[in-house]
Parts: structure tokens; C-alpha cells; sequence
């Protein structure tokens, strides 16, 4: 039952790291603003300026540029056509306030989700650490 739990957690992190990847890092990957997005993470936050690199840098690696594109497209197209009508207005804002116009929906998952994974992350942490002694990677040679 603690093998699933670790499973589980181990999913959920991985899971939630992917979806933020593919969100903030395919808003950078925007061909007319994705440059000014990625410099206006940096103003964010440690998170999603974290989020905005990797995915930046890991996405178009694993293939996965066009699918990351086409899903901050369906989140902040409507940020991004107000980013197309003002090309040089908001350069002092953050990641955040450049992309929160009206239009642009974000369910509530989406939004929890940025500290999602460093939470996951924790408890998978804290649930390896504390895990039953039946269950350690190696066995006691005794």
C-alpha cells in the first residue's frame, strides 16, 4: 500500500511539473512574444521563472514545442492578441500581469498548480525518507 502512495506522489509531481512546463514554458516559446515573456518571468518569481527556463530549454529538445505552443495558445490567446495590439507596452511588468487580461481563463488547478509540484515534491520527499524499512531499495545483507 506505501509502494502505491510513492507511486501515486510520484505521478502527481511528475505530472503537475509537466503541465507547468508545457504552460509557462510554451508562452515563451511564442515566435512575436516569447522573448519579452521569458524576460518578464524573471520578475515573476523564483517558480515560474524556474518553469519558464526549463521549459524554454527542455521543450523544443524533446520534440514537444508545437503541443506546448498550441496549449498557451488555448490558455492566453486572448493575452496574446492584447501583447500583438501594444508590441512595446508592459516591457516593466511581470510574466504574471502580461498575461492577466480580460478573456484569458485559468481554472483554479491551473493557477493551484504552480506550487503544486514543489508541494508534491515535498511530500514525496518526506514519504521517502519516512518509508517502512520493508520497503528499502536495498535489502540488509545480514
Amino acid at each position: 500500500m506505501y509502494r502505491l502512495l510513492l507511486l501515486a506522489l510520484m505521478i502527481a509531481t511528475f505530472g503537475s511539473l509537466a503541465a507547468n512546463l508545457m504552460e509557462f514554458g510554451g508562452a515563451t516559446l511564442h515566435p512575436r512574444h516569447g522573448e519579452r515573456l521569458a524576460e518578464a518571468a524573471a520578475r515573476d518569481g523564483v517558480l515560474v521563472e524556474s518553469y519558464t527556463a526549463a521549459g524554454r530549454a527542455l521543450l523544443p529538445r524533446i520534440g514537444m514545442q508545437e503541443r506546448a505552443l498550441a496549449t498557451a495558445q488555448d490558455i492566453y490567446g486572448a493575452a496574446f492578441a492584447v501583447l500583438d495590439r501594444q508590441p512595446t507596452a508592459n516591457d516593466e511588468r511581470s510574466f504574471s500581469d502580461m498575461l492577466d487580461v480580460p478573456g484569458v481563463y485559468r481554472p483554479a488547478w491551473r493557477v493551484a498548480n504552480v506550487w503544486g509540484t514543489p508541494v508534491l515534491f515535498g511530500l514525496l520527499l518526506l514519504a521517502w525518507i519516512f518509508r517502512p524499512r520493508a520497503i528499502h531499495s536495498f535489502p540488509n545483507q545480514r
